[in-house]
């Protein structure tokens, strides 16, 4: 065997050892990529499947009793993607056979074990108050495993009972980082701002 024949077979073997290494760093990075991009999904996925329940609102204003703030309240958060809202029908038989009233359970102790009643992540609850010439509207997140609030909203408006929907919508989007608004939200929180609005 010549020289020149062993340094052809010794450069053949480096080759083939550098091709197989860049093959192992090829397969390497697919196999990262594909672990970061699982994980991404995962995560995606989490968040759309958050559990949510929405319980009675507490309302304390006599032209609004016969209103139903609750549905309204779960129609708009449903509208957020990645909130799955427990069915009311299911909620309402889960409350029913523990003995709790959705309109009565706001303490901080109800919600959590309304919540671990139902099996979910968070509990919305909130109360619609009339304090002199205003309607105070207050959403709140409870989470469940944490026991803490998680978000909380509260609005102060004209006593307007008839705008109560687009003063819930305004709410529900503050409390979710959804941007009002601006003209519409003036117009239900400043007398001002109102009369302008009614005489144009």
């Amino acid at each position: 065997i010549t020289n020149s024949s062993i340094m052809k077979t010794k450069i053949t073997q480096l080759k083939s050892l550098k091709n197989n290494s860049l093959i192992k760093i090829n397969i390497m990075k697919t196999r990262v990529f594909f672990i970061v991009l699982l994980s991404m999904l995962a995560q995606a996925g989490f968040a759309q499947s958050t559990k949510l329940v929405v319980l009675g609102f507490d309302v304390q204003v006599e032209a609004l009793k016969n209103q139903n703030l609750t549905e309204l309240l779960r129609i708009e958060l449903a509208k957020h993607q990645n909130y799955e809202i427990t069915d009311r029908y299911e909620v309402a038989e889960v409350l029913k056979a523990n003995d709790i009233s959705a309109t009565s359970c706001q303490s901080k102790s109800c919600l959590i074990k309304a919540g671990n009643l139902l099996k979910v992540d968070k509990v919305v609850s909130g109360s619609v108050d009339q304090m002199g010439e205003s309607i105070y509207i207050r959403i709140r997140i409870m989470d469940v495993k944490k026991e803490t609030v998680d978000k909380e909203v509260v609005k102060q408006f004209l006593y307007l009972p008839e705008k109560i929907n687009p003063m819930m919508t305004i709410a529900i989007n503050q409390l979710r980082g959804v941007a009002n608004d601006k003209t519409l939200e003036e117009s239900l929180s400043s007398t001002q701002s109102y009369e302008s609005a009614v005489n144009n």
